[in-house]
């Protein structure tokens, strides 16, 4: 073992000062021989010592949990009454603290972790307990008021509790907020479990991450358990105003800003005592190759053979594989970073060489070294100096026998912690950053080869894997480039193929397209910051919309993922125009930043641009292109607006096939005649005109047309005198009669659209001027005998007192949802009723 420590150090020639060799093998023997006598002597008189070792903590931690109250007072209870408590009290499971008026109170854990509470707060703690491997936990129960807990730097599993949540952080720092009717959670920094209890049963769980917040009324838990608990993660959020903490919001809490503050100064005498640690264990080796040095490797030996046990000796061992890693701490925190990392390479190159030893105490001990060792390091980041000795423990933890055999649960949140140390790191050192998030994705993939044989039994590893992958880009566009748009996808994928369900998935991949639209959006704003260059916002853009395109092909039939299109990316095919005229995008002559001259781009090109153009550009619209007559374009454009359900079209004056635009004197949508101008090769509608009245210049989707002009005309309440299809003297001196027959054509139109057999007569207007209409005994083409009825809202797109016809008797549906969920909940409550 030191020969081989030796041998390395001496291949490198890189010393901190070493002395002349003496290479005569008289001199070697005679060195030897003296060194080796004066080790004996010393191991002799240490061996009964060295059998004794005390284990010391590291820091200042105490042995129980203990409360701090300073110069306050707090009540404390239990079962045998309760007592004023000042100053420092050691906590015992089922003490509860009654804080009342008093602020500055704490407890501090056994393991570096530190829970405050605020004054009018009432906290129990419910059970502690400490397993056969030292494996720490803690239960707390907020009753009342406010609680911060910081686990970021610890090894146990504290748990705080509400009347029904279950919250665990995973090595994060967080507050919540209770008042005996809701709960309000915010994650300050890494992640926290939420678990939903209802019953003393967890019937739901979703991840906060960093940044957000959460309020959970206690009610919605009474009063909607059973939807709750089938929920998917998007929706189940959308139920308790999950979203980004503003920082104006954050710097007006002034408890929030206390902790914060509070932890920052927590965070940095962590830090402290563990750099005190190093300066006081001092260089164990002046340096490798020295007199020293091959003394101390000559009392090692001594030492292991005189010890009388196995694991004394192994532990020997293990001591002088983490001689080096010491030493190199020590180094780094000198700035000596040459000789750091040769002591670091040694450290490596020695485990690397002791890896086949076929000993389980000695994997074991050297296992449980390096875990040690790691959350030792839990106080640095990619930006302090001694990051690679926290790196390099972290590779060897990864690749050590007895990691394989850990459960999925520890090995994901080894994993996270890479993951948590990116966040920390990129404001400071996004470079490092980016270097420790490559690690992570290579890491994560290894993972994955190991559980692609049941990748079901990890999949709420990967879930919470692609929510923390997705906070941290939407954060920090630093790390905002191809090649993490292009691991994130993988993990999506992956955790799409661990749904069973063909609904689940599809489910998933439109929160996987909402959450790409973001990035989209944003790609503007990180380049007008100069945070993201303008290749990496091409080249990340291309990859976004070849991953929506891809993933659209799977959710033809969810209306809601067109909507999506329409609603938030309206803007954004301008965006891309931009991006690809360097004549404006990469010269300074129409402005000094992109937001400048973004904005000279728009005005010379104000048109309207589809997605499905931008898409078409960027992807091929896969359709080979014929040659174009004016013959073939009107008849194809004639073709496209019948297809919208456009009628009675005619065109005027066009013979020019270079000109795109084509003058549309009269057109019908909803039996309401227009004119317009039509934009072949877009399929947009623009400067449209109801009787006198111009109600957009905008380009419209033609698949838009009939809603916009109905929706439009309506809310403007205007009067407009139109011919209907079926003339009628009656329509004719009622012009608001003929706008309500437009809004049930609408509505008709709408739902046939998903297979729904209606007419115009099935609808009921009960509320014109609110959008509001009673439709009655309709069915789906495939299913004639499942005969039902509702209340549909055009304005809020919603569904409300659905009732439908089954052989069990009338169903009822009191919720109200949005219109592109009918046919599913409509089919499947058919068919259970069948079922029953």
């Amino acid at each position: 073992m030191a020969k081989t420590i030796k041998d390395e150090a001496n291949k490198l020639h890189l010393f901190i000062f070493a002395p002349k060799q003496n290479k005569s093998v008289a001199g070697m023997i005679i060195k030897n021989l003296f060194l080796g006598l004066i080790g004996f002597a010393i191991c002799a008189l240490t061996l009964y010592a060295d059998n004794t070792a005390i284990l010391k903590s590291y820091g200042d931690k105490p042995l129980v949990p203990l409360l701090k109250t300073g110069n306050e007072s707090v009540l404390v209870s239990d079962t045998a009454g309760q007592k004023t408590v000042v100053g420092e009290y050691e906590l015992k499971a089922g003490n509860t603290i009654s804080t009342g008026a008093s602020k500055n109170v704490f407890i501090i854990l056994p393991e570096n972790a530190v829970l405050r509470l605020d004054a009018d707060t009432d906290l129990q703690m419910t059970e502690m307990s400490i397993d056969k491997i030292d494996k720490k936990e803690y239960r707390f129960l907020l009753e009342k008021g406010k609680a911060w807990v910081n686990t970021k730097y610890d090894d146990i599993n504290l748990i705080l509790n509400t009347e029904y949540l279950t919250l665990e952080p995973r090595r994060a720092s967080f507050n919540v907020s209770y008042n005996g009717e809701s709960a309000s959670v915010f994650a300050y920094q890494n992640d926290v479990n939420v678990k939903i209890i209802f019953s003393n049963e967890e019937i739901n769980s979703f991840w906060l991450a960093e940044g957000n917040s959460v309020q959970i009324l206690n009610s919605k838990i009474i009063q909607k358990y059973e939807t709750i608990k089938k929920l998917l993660y998007s929706k189940l959020t959308k139920e308790f105003n999950y979203g980004r903490m503003s920082q104006q919001a954050l710097q007006a809490d002034p408890w929030i800003q206390n902790q914060i503050n509070s932890d920052n100064e927590y965070a940095k005498t962590l830090q402290s005592n563990y750099y005190a640690s190093i300066r006081e264990s001092g260089l164990k080796s002046v340096s490798v190759g020295s007199i020293g040095y091959e003394f101390k490797n000559i009392v090692l030996d001594l030492r292991t053979i005189l010890t009388l046990t196995e694991s004394k000796k192994i532990v020997h061992v293990v001591d002088a594989l983490f001689e080096n890693l010491n030493d190199s701490k020590y180094l780094f925190i000198q700035n000596n970073n040459v000789d750091a990392n040769i002591r670091l390479s040694i450290f490596k190159e020695d485990i690397l060489l002791n890896q086949f030893v076929d000993n389980d105490y000695f994997t074991g001990e050297l296992y449980s070294r390096l875990k040690a060792e790691f959350y030792k390091a839990l106080v640095l980041n990619p930006s302090d100096n001694l990051y690679p000795v926290k790196n390099e423990v972290l590779d060897q933890i990864l690749k050590s026998p007895p990691f394989k055999s850990e459960p999925p649960a520890f090995k994901f949140q080894i994993l996270t912690d890479r993951l948590n140390d990116v966040s920390s790191g990129v404001s400071v050192n996004p470079e490092a950053s980016l270097q420790v998030f490559r690690s992570y994705f290579k890491n994560y993939r290894g993972y994955i080869d190991q559980y692609k044989n049941n990748l079901k039994s990890i999949s709420d590893e990967i879930k919470r894997q692609n929510i923390l992958v997705d906070n941290i880009i939407s954060k920090y566009p630093r790390l905002f480039n191809l090649e993490i748009i292009q691991n994130k996808q993988l993990m999506e994928e992956d955790y799409i193929n661990t749904l069973q369900g063909e609904n689940d998935k599809k489910e998933q991949r439109q929160t996987f397209i909402s959450n790409k639209i973001d990035l989209l959006s944003r790609i503007k704003f990180f380049l007008f910051d100069n945070v993201i260059s303008l290749e990496d916002a091409r080249q990340t853009v291309f990859a976004l919309i070849e991953d929506i395109e891809e993933m659209k092909k799977e959710t033809l039939d969810v209306a809601a993922v067109n909507e999506l299109f329409n609603k938030r990316l309206s803007d954004f095919g301008i965006f891309w125009q931009y991006l690809n005229s360097p004549e404006y995008s990469t010269t300074p002559l129409h402005g000094a930043s992109h937001e400048q001259r973004y904005e000279a781009f728009k005005k010379v090109h104000a048109e309207y641009v589809s997605f499905q153009e931008v898409q078409n550009e960027i992807l091929g619209s896969g359709e080979a292109e014929e040659a174009k007559t004016v013959e073939n374009i009107l008849v194809d454009a004639e073709k496209s607006l019948n297809d919208a359900s456009i009628r009675d079209v005619e065109f005027g004056f066009y013979n020019d096939v270079n000109q795109t635009r084509i003058p549309l004197l009269k057109a019908r949508a909803s039996g309401i005649e227009f004119r317009g101008t039509y934009d072949w090769e877009k399929k947009l509608l623009a400067n449209i005109m109801v009787g006198d009245k111009l109600i957009s210049t905008d380009g419209i989707k033609l698949e838009n047309v009939n809603k916009f002009i109905v929706q439009t005309i309506t809310a403007q309440n205007q009067i407009i005198t139109v011919q209907p299809t079926t003339p009628s003297q009656q329509q004719a001196e009622d012009p608001q009669g003929t706008l309500k027959n437009a809004a049930k054509v609408f509505v008709a139109e709408k739902f046939s659209k998903s297979g729904m057999v209606i007419t115009k007569d099935s609808v009921i207007i009960k509320d014109f001027d609110n959008g509001e209409y009673e439709v009655n005994d309709v069915y789906y083409s495939e299913n004639k005998n499942c005969v039902f009825s509702f209340i549909y809202k055009s304005k809020e797109d919603k569904i409300l007192d659905l009732a439908i016809q089954t052989d069990a008797g009338l169903k009822q549906v009191t919720d109200t949802f949005v219109s592109t969920f009918l046919k599913p909940v409509v089919l499947k409550i058919y068919e259970e009723a069948k079922i029953s």
